[in-house]
């Protein structure tokens, strides 16, 4: 494909898709979720909760490994031994 070709395609496509969104650009005014200078607003309560929904996750995680390291530890004395596990 020439350089022209590839890029007339592209002057199409832009032409053709003007009117769709585009996320590599700013909202178009009053698009910018409730802020007035358009940052996005957290508060402490929402970052409280979801600081909370990690530590809930990472206990959990923490615990399921656990109950699962003696069988990985098993297979992994097996791999090393060349022999399968029981």
């Amino acid at each position: 494909m020439a350089w022209d070709e590839w890029a007339q395609l592209k002057s199409d496509a832009a032409t053709r898709d003007s009117g769709r969104m585009r996320l590599n650009e700013a909202a178009a005014s009053g698009g910018n979720g409730g802020a007035a200078d358009g940052d996005l607003v957290v508060h402490d309560d929402q970052l409280g909760k979801m600081g909370n929904t990690a530590y809930e996750l990472r206990e959990k995680f923490g615990v399921d490994s656990d109950f699962a390291r003696p069988s990985t530890f098993t297979a992994s004395i097996g791999l090393f031994n060349g022999t399968r596990p029981i």
